[in-house]
C-alpha cells in the first residue's frame, strides 16, 4: 500500500472514532449556548454569555465574558452592560428604538361584535393562526423610534416598522436583538416574523 495512503488512514482515525458518538439531548444540555452581546464602547473587546442549562432545575447557567478583539484569552466579568453602549440609542445619540405589541388586526369575536363582551370565538382570515401554544390575536410586535432630547427626554413614539405586517420582535423568543441602528443613524435593521 502506498505510504501516503496508511498516512493518511492514521490521520482519519480520529475523526471515524468521533463519530460513533451520537447526539443525545444529555450532550446537547452540556454545551453552552452562546450569544454575542457586542464590542466594547472602547473598540477594544468582543463581549459575549454563555447559558449552560440545568435540567434539574429548570434553569440556565449564565456567563459573561470579554475577549480582545485581536484574540486572546477570554475574561469572565460580572456586568457586561457596563462595558456595552445602549444599542437601542443611534450612534449620534438623537434616537431610541423600542418595541411594544399593538392590535393591528381584528381576530376575537369582541373584536367584531363588542357587545358580546362574554364572547371566546377566533375569527381568521388566513392559516397562520397558532404559533405553538398560542393563539393568533390580533396585537403584532412594532418597532418605535423616539427623538432623544440633549435633557434626557423622549418625544412622541413613531412606529418606524413600514409596511411590515409582523412580529418583531420574533414571536416566542425574541428580543431587541432583533433591531439596530445602522452605523450612521440613518437606517434600522430589522428582522420580522411575518403574519
Amino acid at each position: 500500500m502506498n505510504k501516503k495512503i496508511v498516512t493518511a488512514l492514521f490521520a482519519l482515525l480520529p475523526l471515524f472514532a468521533m463519530a460513533q458518538n451520537k447526539m443525545t439531548p444529555e450532550l446537547l444540555w452540556k454545551l453552552g449556548r452562546v450569544a454575542g452581546l457586542g464590542i466594547s464602547k472602547d473598540g477594544k473587546y468582543v463581549v459575549y454569555s454563555v447559558n449552560t442549562p440545568n435540567v434539574e432545575a429548570n434553569k440556565g447557567n449564565r456567563k459573561s465574558y470579554m475577549i480582545p478583539v485581536e484574540g486572546g484569552t477570554p475574561t469572565a466579568i460580572s456586568n457586561p452592560d457596563s462595558l456595552l453602549a445602549d444599542k437601542n440609542i443611534s450612534p449620534d445619540g438623537k434616537y431610541l428604538l423600542s418595541n411594544k405589541e399593538v392590535k393591528i388586526k381584528q381576530i376575537t369575536g369582541t373584536d367584531y361584535y363588542p357587545e358580546l363582551t362574554k364572547s371566546n370565538a377566533y375569527i381568521f382570515d388566513n392559516l397562520n393562526n397558532r404559533h405553538w401554544d398560542t393563539w393568533e390575536d390580533g396585537t403584532h410586535g412594532r418597532l418605535f423610534a423616539a427623538s432623544l432630547g440633549s435633557d434626557g427626554k423622549l418625544g412622541a413614539l413613531a412606529d418606524v416598522s413600514g409596511g411590515v405586517l409582523g412580529d418583531l420582535p420574533s414571536r416566542p423568543n425574541g428580543d431587541d436583538g432583533e433591531y439596530c441602528f445602522s452605523n450612521d443613524s440613518q437606517r434600522l435593521v430589522f428582522s420580522v416574523r411575518l403574519a
